[in-house]
């Protein structure tokens, strides 16, 4: 079942670097989208939960590749809804080609995804 999520995030994570895309309405009856970059450390987290908060974000997806999203999952968890996608999945989105292109590109198809593509829990991973 496909569901429209009003204010969600996508971040794409690395070590060093997190790129974060927020889409909300924007009053008109679109969708307004802002993209940032912010540091992996723990101001840098911190930094990105205030963001996330400014814009009243429900929903977070995030990537789980590797294990460097598992801090900023710990982190965000208990005031968002915090989901990982599978990377397989991911990759076959089109048109991703850079780290904002995902960051990007991922939220409309987070807003729309199906329940079946996520992982539940980090302990799925």
């Amino acid at each position: 079942m496909n569901r429209l999520i009003e204010r969600c995030a996508m971040l794409d994570i690395h070590k060093s670097q997190i790129t974060a895309c927020v889409r909300v309405p924007d009053g008109q009856g679109g969708r307004r989208q802002k993209v940032l970059e912010f540091a992996a450390t723990t101001s840098g987290l911190i930094t990105l939960a205030d963001w996330l908060r400014s814009f009243r974000v429900t929903v977070v997806g995030m990537e789980s590749t590797g294990v460097y999203w598992r801090a900023v999952y710990y982190l965000l968890e208990d005031e968002f809804q915090c989901q990982l996608f599978n990377a397989r999945h991911l990759r076959h989105v089109p048109g991703r080609k850079s780290d904002v292109q995902d960051a990007v590109g991922l939220p409309a198809a987070r807003a729309r995804t199906r329940q079946a593509e996520l992982r539940a829990t980090p302990a799925a991973a």
